[in-house]
């Protein structure tokens, strides 16, 4: 990798692993109001940057986070809803 891309997964990890505690706080809130919060294998987010530095449709893991994220939600609302999966 150049040195360029490690020094922005370094800043990538750091801005995740710093915000991390506000955003359990954030699920407490939720989950002390009885709300259901699906989740998915890691940040529900994709990466990009300023002015198409780095395209979030190349974010291959991202996409499948959010992938994953997605049938989560969908199943959430198939159980609480009744809404159907099916197209």
């Amino acid at each position: 990798k150049s040195t360029d891309n490690l020094f922005h997964d370094f800043k990538s990890n750091l801005y995740l692993e710093t915000n991390n505690f506000a955003f359990a706080q954030l699920l407490l809130w939720f989950f002390i109001n009885d709300m259901i919060v699906p989740g998915s294998v890691y940040w529900n987010v994709g990466m990009a940057g300023a002015g198409g530095a780095r395209d979030a449709s190349d974010d291959v893991e991202g996409k499948q986070t959010l992938e994953h994220f997605a049938k989560n939600m969908a199943w959430v609302l198939q159980k609480t809803c009744g809404y159907s999966t099916e197209t």
